[in-house]
Formats: C-alpha cells, structure tokens, sequence
C-alpha cells in the first residue's frame, strides 16, 4: 500500500550539497542542514535549533548525524519540557543503527537510547537508559521536566529506569524498570516522606508485571500523620491495566490499616476496599471522626469499608469492637441532647457516662452523604460513683463529619491509583 503522507513543516536557514556525482553511479557527499524549525503539526513535535548532516557512499551507504537544540511537544499542556537531542544513525546493508541522548532543560534527567532495525525483516530492537536523578531543593525538580508535576514542590531523592524494546510486524514487545528511592515532597495537601518504589515489567503493551513488586512509604501527613506504608503488588495487563494488591497496610491513630487480595481498577466508576482495622487507640479515632466531647482509653479492632466514588472517599457501615475493658468519659452537648428524652434519668445517665469503666464496646461508622456520617456508639459497663456501680448499657447515634479520617484514607488510596493511572497513560 501507499506510504500515508505525513506534513512536515520546514524552516531552514540553509542546505548545503557537497560531493560528486556521475551520471548511472550514485552520489558521493553530504547533505548538510541547518533548520530555524521543523514541525509535525499532526504528531504536535517540533525541533528547534536543528543541525543534521546525511553522508552517502557509492556503496549505498549511509550516516546520518544531528544536533536538536530544543524537541517540543507542541499540546497545550505539553507532556515535557523542550529537551536537547543529538545522536545519529547508519545503514549498512539492510541494518540501520542508531543512538541518540535527550537531555532535559538545564542538563536535568539524561535519557540514552541505542538499537537497530532491520529494513527488510521490519524486525528491531532498543535499549533505552534513563540516568539517575537526583532531586534537590533549589535544584532539578520533576516539574522541571514534566509540567503536570509542577505542584509537586520540595522534591528530594532519586529516580532512575531503563527498558529493553523489541519490534516486529505483529507489534511491541520489552521489559522495563523503575525504581524511586528515598522519595519526599510537599504535594497538594498532603506532605510525603520516604517513598521507595520499585516496578518491573515484564510486558510493555499492554503492561503488566510479575508479583512481588514493591512500595513502601514512610510518612504521609495531610494534617493527621499515617505512617509505614507498605504495599506488595503486581500489574495486571488488560485494555485498562489493574492494580492486584496482594497486602498493604500502613499505621494510622495509633492502630494498623490493612488490606488484602483486592484489585484497583483506575476506569471503575467505584472501587470498594475492605478495609481491617486493628489496635486503634480509642481517643485518637475519636479525634478524627471529629466527635467533641469524648475521650478514654482502649484499642478498637474490626472492618472500615472504604467506598472511593468519583475520587471522594466515604465510609460504609463500619464496625469496631474494643479489644477488652477500659474508660470512657464523656463530656459531650451533642449526647446531652440526645440524652434529654430520657426525661428526669438523663442527668442520672450523664453523670454516668463521665467516668464510665466499660465492659463492652462497639463503634459502628456509616456516612449516608458526603458531608455527614452516623456514629453508633454501643456500650456496657458502669460509674463506680453512681448508684454503686450499677451496670449500664447505653446505644447513643451521633452525627459527625469524619474529614480528617477520610482524608488520610484517600492520599493512602491516591498514591497507588495515580500511580496506575501513569502506567495507563504510558499504554495509551
């Protein structure tokens, strides 16, 4: 079939032939450019600051070399930043090798990319080497090189990859690898410490990994710190990649959040996690459901099901149970209100419940809007200073807005979903 036509815009500031040529022989000389700018407006790429030189023998060989001053991504917003680009290539009998080095703005993120390709078997392979890189204050900065990671701000640490690409008529295969070691940054919202990622994969289109990749993350704080996160993964290829999480986990309110065996699918319009909570420090889970008035003493065990609907986070029907005995003491306007229909024995009852020695306890946690969530708080016990001692059981529903729990949960979620969605785009 016909070759398609592609549209190439061409600024030159001059052409130069030089060599020798016989009539029936084949040119002997270079072809030398140098170009102001040249476009392709379909496939929004430009180079800038062009010098390219094609040398030819009368063996039908051929050595082509250039120098880029400035290759553009011409989208609004682009993916890159303009990177400088030089390298060459040569055909001899039916291979074409080549080399070339991306460098990005100010000598930031080195990229080597090697190969050859055979014209006749259309059959051709690449290296490509990202070098590490190093993230300083003041210095070299992911924004620096990809734009829509300019709210990324503070950023230290490495980065560093590599992949090895093969090509044929029925398409694109490879491996590759990338590794993030000792990752912080200020990010919308939220501060990140120590993040470590390592990602191999074994398949390029579509991706996909074997099992055992790893992500740990030391600190994640976006006003109420979650600590040690850890994740253990693969991805799973498919017309939208899939994240099949085999355990993660990560501290939070004195306690550990864990899940296991679920899958995160970026296209989903809901992803449901079961969330196991285990050891949460009763006061501090008070905190962060937002419920004033309460404190105590104890470690609340149990399920947080977390639904993530159109990226907002909400809590469905959660149930947690202390571990054993301890004190609660309440000193609450909101569970006096609800108290009060209980006529003469709310007094009776408050006075209880400010130096409350529970037996049993259960949380129970169900956010019906966006805004608002319900808690049940059931318990058993007594005062030692009230009526002797006499046992009590109280079941109290209070309204409440969770935000601060919430928001620890989604930035836990948000680093392995938009970390998906990267590797998404990366098919794509």
């Amino acid at each position: 079939p016909d070759a398609e036509d592609i549209p190439l815009e061409v600024d030159a500031k001059s052409v130069r032939v030089t060599g020798d040529y016989d009539v029936g022989a084949r040119f002997d000389g270079r072809i030398a450019l140098e170009g102001r700018r040249l476009a392709l407006p379909e496939q929004e790429a430009a180079a800038e600051a062009v010098q390219a030189a094609l040398k030819l023998t009368p063996g039908g060989e051929m050595s082509l070399s250039f120098d880029i001053g400035a290759a553009r991504h011409t989208a609004e917003p682009p993916l890159l930043r303009p990177v400088s680009l030089k390298g060459g290539a040569r055909l001899s009998g039916d291979a074409i090798t080549f080399s070339a080095l991306a460098t990005g703005p100010g000598q930031i993120g080195a990229v080597s990319i090697s190969g050859r390709h055979g014209t006749e078997s259309g059959q051709g392979r690449a290296r490509i080497l990202l070098d590490t890189l190093s993230f300083v204050p003041g210095g070299a900065q992911p924004g620096s090189l990809v734009p829509a990671l300019e709210t990324l701000s503070n950023v230290t640490g490495t980065a560093q990859g590599g992949a090895k690409v093969s090509w044929d008529d029925q398409g694109l295969a490879g491996t590759a690898e990338f590794r993030l070691d000792e990752l912080s940054f200020d990010g919308p919202g939220a501060r990140v410490e120590g993040l470590t990622l390592g990602l191999n994969l074994d398949r390029l289109q579509p991706p996909g990994s074997p099992p055992g990749q790893n992500l740990t993350v030391r600190r994640i704080d976006p006003g109420v710190p979650l600590e040690d996160l850890s994740v253990r993964f693969r991805v799973v290829p498919g017309d939208t990649p899939t994240l099949a999480i085999a355990e993660a986990g990560f501290k939070l309110a004195g306690g550990r959040f864990a899940l296991a065996d679920v899958v995160i699918d970026p296209a989903a319009a809901q992803q449901d996690l079961p969330v196991r909570v285990e050891a949460l420090d009763l006061a501090e889970i008070f905190g962060l459901l937002g419920v004033e008035g309460l404190s105590g003493d104890g470690r609340l065990t149990g399920t947080l099901p977390l639904r993530i609907a159109a990226g907002t986070p909400g809590i469905d029907k959660a149930h947690l149970a202390a571990e054993g005995p301890g004190l609660l003491q309440v000193r609450s306007e909101q569970v006096r209100q609800t108290l009060s229909a209980a006529g003469e024995s709310a007094d009776l009852l408050l006075r209880a419940l400010e130096d409350f020695h529970y037996e049993e306890l259960t949380l129970s946690i169900n956010q019906p809007s966006a805004e608002e969530a319900v808690i049940g708080l059931s318990m058993l016990g007594n005062n030692p200073a009230v009526l002797d001692g006499y046992p009590f059981r109280f079941n109290i529903n209070l309204e409440t807005n969770p935000r601060k729990l919430l928001s620890a949960l989604q930035d836990a979620y948000r680093i392995s979903d938009r970390a998906l969605r990267q590797i998404w785009m990366f098919e794509r």
